[in-house]
């Protein structure tokens, strides 16, 4: 009976692999990336697939293993594998890649080796997509202040490292970094194609102010939570914004000019300031359609919180 079972397994396999790469390629695009390689691995009429895929998406999180701690032993081997993936970023240098996203984990030796795989992907200048997501590693050090300072000085050192990686960046995910009041400056005027960025638990310092003045920026997405203000004073391309915040104090976005801005989401735990006074705030919104507030402690309101609305439900209070 085994015997019988593994000639029909073997008997469908040679009838997958029969099929022509195109449609072997669709099948390998719904594989996650640990069975891509393993497949590729284990039979000759797939080996060369990889080499054809021209869109990668390569999480560190398929690689972790499967508990609900993890020590920094796991982490450093899951990302010493990770960091091997460059090997399959190679095998596929001669032909354009158009989508690369990567989510890994901000640890040092990996992201030389991650930074050079992606240059010699990105200098062929055919990649539409690049999207990195930057996870925090805090299993090297201690969770303090300290920490998200070191890990700030990590990010702009790999930033340093490779230009010509962050030139070609669409989408870029950090978090639980904080920056030198020029590094964010310095980011945006060098990813001049990036066009999505979310910062999570990221700030300047203390009650720091983050100022946008990119006049030629492509950034049409921003989210962040940290920052005490954010100044949107050029970014003419922006449309969407996101700012979820713990302790409300107007006003936490400044508009300046955002011609195409017609999505705002403004929430906060605590707000202990009198209302907005709409029509002044979005005075410079002029494309405007719909607008999210949602403060959980509202003291100046008897319900305590005023829900998520649409900017035609807004009018009423302009």
């Amino acid at each position: 009976m085994a015997s019988l079972l593994h000639s029909s397994q073997q008997e469908s396999e040679d009838r997958l692999s029969m099929l022509p790469d195109d449609i072997l390629l669709q099948i390998m695009y719904h594989l996650n990336l640990r069975t891509q390689i393993l497949t590729s691995t284990l039979s000759t009429r797939w080996r060369h697939l990889p080499s054809m895929l021209t869109d990668l998406i390569i999480n560190v999180d398929e690689f972790l293993p499967r508990t609900e701690t993890l020590t920094t032993d796991q982490l450093k081997k899951s990302m010493d594998v990770y960091a091997e993936t460059r090997r399959l970023l190679a095998s596929t240098s001669h032909h354009a890649i158009k989508v690369l996203c990567l989510s890994f984990y901000l640890t040092d030796p990996h992201l030389q080796a991650i930074g050079s795989a992606v240059s010699s992907i990105v200098e062929h200048g055919d990649t539409k997509l690049l999207e990195f997501n930057m996870m925090a590693d805090w299993h090297d050090l201690d969770y303090k202040l300290e920490a998200s300072v070191q890990l700030g000085q990590r990010f702009m050192a790999f930033f340093g490292s490779c230009p010509s990686v962050f030139r070609w960046l669409t989408s870029l995910y950090i978090e639980n970094l904080r920056f030198n009041e020029s590094d964010m400056s310095s980011l945006l005027d060098a990813c001049d194609q990036l066009r999505f960025l979310s910062m999570r638990s990221c700030d300047c310092g203390p009650r720091s102010v983050l100022k946008i003045d990119a006049p030629r920026s492509q950034l049409m997405e921003l989210v962040f939570n940290m920052f005490i203000r954010v100044e949107l004073i050029q970014v003419p391309k922006l449309m969407h914004v996101v700012c979820d915040i713990l302790v409300f104090e107007s006003p936490a976005i400044v508009f300046g000019h955002v011609l195409l801005l017609h999505d705002i989401s403004l929430s906060s735990m605590i707000m202990n300031q009198p209302p907005l006074m709409l029509s002044n705030w979005l005075s410079n919104v002029r494309s405007l359609s719909t607008l999210t507030l949602d403060f959980e402690n509202w003291e100046n309101q008897p319900t305590g919180q005023l829900g998520q609305t649409k900017i035609e439900r807004e009018q009423q209070l302009l």
